[in-house]
This record gives structure tokens, C-alpha cells and sequence, in this order.
């Protein structure tokens, strides 16, 4: 039976019981085994250059990208190859206006630090900001009610640090599948947890102003790419899925000022 029980948090889960009780037994070995898995991120290429990119345009649509291994350029050795160039292409290719992206993002990146790192900066200066982390909190196993918290504290922190109204873009976790060749019960622990991350965010988003749920599902694009075959054309298709979803975001809100992003 499916239960949707309040947590010491105050809110709703749609985990089972015994899926949590389960959960938390793994979560101690599950961290041991993120932990020795991110060693061999090490060896792979990622961005060494400033996490920037601009096109020109009649206007100027600036984006900012916060969190881990897709904002941070992993796979490819520039952003100008990795997301950060990809979206803002395809972003200017789709409004035909200007388009300024630039990314705070890591490869270790969890909520926990995000939220915690959000606090330190100073006024941010966009038009959108597009949140991509999610990745090792699902290889970590995150509790649900944490990851809830978290994410609420880092959408108020960007309120406090942009104008009202400025549209937040929660991407969905993608499968583990897409970061690394992991044995395949690890990986599937990691992807259903990663599920229940995505319930969580979906649910805050649809209760909280100018904040939108971004489904992302890269794997169903290439098959079962990981992290080793990350390359700047993959960057390109992913930019394609979600790069409406922002242009979208970016209109209504300038035609449209106050009203809630559903």
C-alpha cells in the first residue's frame, strides 16, 4: 500500500514506508560507494575556462545557471562547447534576442552546499536562473524531507538576491545512468531515488510563484549515455529540450509580470 504520510518536516511524501525505512539503511553505504565513484570523475575532461558565454542581439536576456556536472561543463574542456555556450546559441537561435549565460556550478555540487553557497552571493543580476543539481544527492540518497527544505531555502535565497518575478527553473534529476557506468544495482537505487527528488521539486514548484518543474530526461535522447561519452554535440541536443521552457518563462514574465509560472 502507498502512503502519503507527513514527515517530521510537516510535509507529504509519496515514498512508502518500508521505501524509506529501506532507504535510510542504504544511505551509509551509499555514501562510501559516491564517495570512492567520485574519485574517478578526476580523470575526466571539464571546463577550465570562465563559465560564460554571450551572443549578440537586439536586447539582452541574461540566464544564470547554478549546480553540478551539466552546468559545470563536465566532459568537454570549455563552456563555450558545454552548456553554458549551448543554451545561450540556442537560446538567441529561439528568441533572436541577445542572450548572456554564465554558470556557479561544480561537479560536487549537492543542494545542501548550493543553498549554503547561494547565501554568500551577492545580488544576482539575471533574467532566469535555471537550477541543475540533483545528481549526486540522488547517488547520495538525500532524504526527501532534507532535499524539500533545501530546495525551498534556495528558492527563497534567490528571491531575496534578484527582482520579483524573476523565473527559477528547477531542471529534473536525469537517471544516474547518464553520469557514470555504475553497476546496475547502485544505479538503480540512485534513479528511484532520483524519482522521489523529482516528485518533491515538482510538488514545490506548482506551489510557489514564478518557479517551474523542467522535466529532463537526457537518456531518452542517446540511448544510455554516461559521463565518460559526455561531448559538446550532446550539450547541443541537451540545450534543444529545455531551451523552450526558458524562452517561455522569459516572455511571460515580460509580458506578463506577477503572474505564477505554471
Amino acid at each position: 500500500m502507498r502512503f502519503a504520510r507527513r514527515d517530521w518536516t510537516g510535509g507529504k511524501t509519496g515514498m512508502t514506508i518500508k521505501a524509506s525505512i529501506v532507504f535510510a539503511a542504504l544511505r551509509p553505504l551509499m555514501v562510501v560507494w559516491y564517495l570512492w565513484v567520485r574519485d574517478g570523475w578526476t580523470n575526466v575532461a571539464h571546463a577550465v575556462d570562465a563559465p560564460y558565454a554571450v551572443q549578440a542581439g537586439v536586447g539582452l536576456d541574461r540566464i544564470l545557471l547554478l549546480g553540478g556536472h551539466t552546468s559545470a561543463g563536465f566532459g568537454v574542456l570549455t563552456h563555450q562547447i558545454g552548456l553554458v555556450g549551448a543554451l545561450s546559441r540556442q537560446l538567441s537561435k529561439t528568441t533572436g534576442r541577445g542572450v548572456e549565460v554564465q554558470a556557479i556550478a561544480d561537479v560536487g555540487m549537492t543542494l545542501r552546499v548550493l543553498a549554503s553557497q547561494a547565501r554568500e552571493m551577492p545580488a544576482l543580476w539575471a533574467d532566469a536562473v535555471l537550477v541543475t543539481v540533483g545528481i549526486n544527492d540522488a547517488l547520495r540518497l538525500t532524504p526527501v524531507g532534507a532535499w524539500r527544505e533545501q530546495l525551498r531555502t534556495l528558492i527563497e535565497v534567490i528571491r531575496e538576491r534578484t527582482d520579483w518575478g524573476t523565473p527559477i527553473l528547477i531542471l529534473q534529476i536525469p537517471p544516474a545512468v547518464m553520469v557514470w557506468d555504475f553497476a546496475r544495482v547502485p544505479a538503480r537505487i540512485a534513479t528511484s531515488h532520483a524519482r522521489a527528488l523529482n516528485a518533491e521539486s515538482q510538488m514545490l514548484c506548482r506551489s510557489l510563484p514564478h518557479t517551474t518543474y523542467v522535466p529532463f530526461n537526457p537518456s531518452q535522447l542517446e540511448g544510455v549515455p554516461n559521463l565518460i561519452q559526455w561531448r559538446a554535440a550532446m550539450y547541443t541536443e541537451w540545450s534543444m529540450k529545455f531551451v523552450a521552457t526558458v524562452a517561455e518563462a522569459l516572455h511571460r514574465e515580460t509580458e506578463y509580470p506577477g503572474l505564477p509560472l505554471v
